[in-house]
């Protein structure tokens, strides 16, 4: 148990320790996975037993990334915001597509840019419990139309419910995804 989590001298328990981390942002992750071995494991602890993680990709979050990578094996929601709208960096796309697949089993719900989803959506065809999927951009719409890709979602991701695409997606997505009995958002 880290020190500075200790309670007069006294361990905290670990449901504690857990919410006070569900309170911190990733800086301060990144600083206590960094601090000691104590405290990297009550970190990696809290990482593993998440089933939902929302993190913001900057340049400096690589220990967070990396930990997370490694022990999230189970998410069923996960929310990754970029600083720039900016073509995500490969190693973000990397990360996405090894995350996805980690958790392709348990995954329900994912949200992030419209450049990052276009990069790694291929990756999502393999989530079986995939039940929504953000706005899907029209620059990948318009490339995919009736392509493989789109009909591997709905072919694969049985429990997909919702799609959401914008008023000027190309008709023939927006058919292909109708026929599916899917419904539009």
């Amino acid at each position: 148990v880290p020190a500075a989590l200790r309670v007069f001298a006294r361990p905290l328990a670990t449901s504690l320790e857990y919410h006070i981390l569900s309170l911190c942002d990733q800086e301060a992750w990144a600083a206590l996975l960094l601090t000691s071995r104590e405290a990297r494991q009550c970190v990696l602890g809290f990482i593993r037993s998440q089933s939902r993680l929302e993190l913001t990709f900057e340049e400096d979050a690589s220990p967070v990334f990396a930990a997370v990578l490694q022990n999230c094996k189970a998410l069923r929601a996960l929310h990754v915001r970029t600083e720039s709208e900016l073509h995500p960096p490969l190693e973000l796309r990397l990360w996405m597509r090894c995350m996805i697949d980690n958790n392709a089993t348990t995954l329900r719900a994912i949200d992030t840019s419209e450049r990052l989803l276009s990069a790694v959506v291929h990756s999502l065809t393999s989530c079986s419990n995939l039940e929504s999927l953000p706005a899907i951009p029209n620059q990948w719409a318009a490339a995919v139309g009736g392509s493989s890709t789109l009909q591997a979602l709905i072919t694969n991701c049985r429990k997909l419910n919702r799609i959401s695409l914008s008023d000027t997606a190309p008709k023939e997505v927006s058919s292909l995804v109708l026929r599916s009995g899917l419904s539009l958002h």
